[in-house]
């Protein structure tokens, strides 16, 4: 999936979906965006392509009092969530060959909320080989962003505590 995906994105439900998920995400890997993530998600949704340029191009500096230098990861945890999300509906898709977004939406929630989901459906586990292609989605988008080294493993990391998978031996 390439950036265009970012921008495809038109069913509020699959924008919630994603913006949940991200949401949850950062607040493993940097919860003190938390307070900016409802207008950050919003604009990023708005324009992704926008929010990604800025975010490669400032250096990655805020002037919200955070020290200089700062990475922030809200338009990246968004835009890798989107990729990661869209893969696995594809993976789900493949699987259950309904189509239906509200069993799609269903499944990608008990993937990352297995207790918390009101659907009484087992998901199709991911496999070893999508597990790893779900690791290369989250490291290769994080880097095409231009996030440091140590920022890319805390997301891929993070993404695979989300899907309850211990993480997988980098293989780049």
């Amino acid at each position: 999936m390439t950036k265009d995906a970012a921008r495809a994105i038109t069913d509020p439900g699959q924008k919630q979906l994603i913006a949940n998920v991200a949401r949850d995400l950062l607040e493993k890997v940097a919860p003190h965006e938390l307070p900016l993530f409802p207008a950050t998600s919003q604009a990023y949704f708005e324009n992704p392509e926008k929010m990604l340029e800025k975010q490669k191009s400032e250096d990655t500096m805020l002037g919200f009092g955070l020290e200089a230098g700062a990475v922030f990861l809200t338009p990246a945890v968004l835009a890798v969530m989107t990729e990661v999300i869209a893969f696995i509906a594809e993976v789900i898709k493949d699987a259950i060959k309904d189509g239906s977004k509200s069993v799609i939406a269903d499944y990608i929630k008990k993937i990352f909320h297995p207790s918390n989901s009101p659907s009484p459906k087992t998901p199709p586990p991911l496999s070893t080989d999508q597990v790893r292609h779900v690791y290369q989605l989250a490291v290769e988008k994080a880097r095409q962003l231009k996030l440091p080294e140590a920022k890319v493993q805390l997301l891929a990391g993070a993404l695979l505590a989300a899907l309850a998978i211990p993480p997988l031996p980098d293989s780049t």
